[in-house]
């Protein structure tokens, strides 16, 4: 009698070509999004060119879109809304009267408008690195014709951010004065971590930085210098900084006579240890990373060379020597 041999065969989902089948449609739907995205990005084919758009002052954001899409800016007042909250990171949208030259992308337009570009009414304001905040008026473009308080802009020393701004000859000396602090908010606000982590308190390191805005001149300098500045803070050891001067009496280093190293005020890092009691400039990302981010050194000492290069030493004789030096 032949024997059978039976072979059990087992059915096995064919589950591979469905995943495959997913992924798929899972591509699809993911192009297809990203062209659609991409396409309401796009200007719309009647974008009005040389032709003013006006954003009236205390617009809300929302009918600031509205006005845009009535106007053929944008495509979609959603997606616009979508995009705004993506990239305003705390900046809002500029009053003003914009006109457009060409044709530009939805994300294009919302900067312009966050950053008050393409108004047609719009002045340049440059403030650099370092400027005191009274001398506010000296930076004031030809156009408006009242003279701001400066003392109300000294009142913010060292929150003021030094940039080019656009801005309006109606330009209210208060509405400007809130342009620069929520600038200056919205740039430092990528350094929130390192400053809650760091020894030194936030109103700290803006004091350091407004010092290295006036007492250094490169990145390098400024590192250096600040790991330098840093370590007279750990010993104890007066910072005996001439920017200081400068804030106080208008000095360059060059002018300070013995009798102004003596003068009585909280000002004189010769006479004073530690920190003076506010900002003397206002300072720019450079000089505050560069507090936060010091080249670390043995050094005590600087200054910087008729040639403009700086020099370093780590004992008082180095520096005497480096004085003799360079400095003749």
């Amino acid at each position: 009698m032949q024997e059978h041999t039976y072979v059990e065969h087992t059915t096995t989902p064919k589950i591979k070509p469905v995943l495959i089948g997913l992924l798929g449609i899972g591509c699809i739907l993911f192009l297809f999004l990203f062209f659609y995205l991409s396409n309401l990005n796009k200007p719309p084919h009647s974008f009005p060119i040389n032709f003013t758009v006006e954003i009236e002052g205390g617009t809300a954001g929302g009918q600031a879109l509205k006005i845009l899409k009535e106007n053929n800016v944008i495509r979609s007042e959603i997606y616009a809304r979508l995009k705004l909250r993506e990239i305003e990171q705390g900046r809002t949208i500029k009053a003003g009267t914009y006109e457009f030259s060409e044709p530009i992308t939805t994300t294009e337009v919302l900067e312009s408008l966050l950053n008050g570009s393409n108004v047609t009414n719009a002045l340049v304001l440059t403030l650099p690195e370092g400027f005191h905040a009274r001398e506010i008026n000296d930076y004031i473009p030809d156009g408006i014709e009242t003279e701001f308080d400066a003392t109300l802009f000294d009142s913010y020393e060292g929150y003021l951010f030094p940039d080019t701004y656009f801005i309006t000859e109606d330009m209210s000396q208060e509405d400007l004065l809130t342009l620069l602090r929520e600038t200056r908010n919205e740039k430092i606000s990528q350094y929130s971590q390192q400053i809650a982590n760091n020894t030194l308190a936030e109103e700290e390191v803006v004091i350091l930085a407004s010092i290295l805005e006036r007492e250094a001149n490169t990145e390098e300098s400024m590192r250096l210098v600040s790991g330098i500045l840093q370590n007279r803070l750990e010993i104890g050891m007066a910072l005996q900084v001439d920017a200081t001067f400068d804030y106080l009496l208008g000095k360059e280093s060059s002018e300070l006579t013995e009798e102004d190293l003596q003068i009585d005020s909280p000002y004189n890092t010769y006479t004073n240890r530690g920190l003076p009691p506010t900002p003397i400039s206002n300072p720019g990302l450079l000089a505050i990373d560069a507090v936060l981010n010091p080249i670390k050194t043995d050094y005590l000492y600087y200054l910087t060379g008729n040639d403009g290069e700086f020099y370093y030493a780590t004992t008082f004789e180095e520096h005497k020597r480096n004085k003799e030096r360079y400095l003749r």
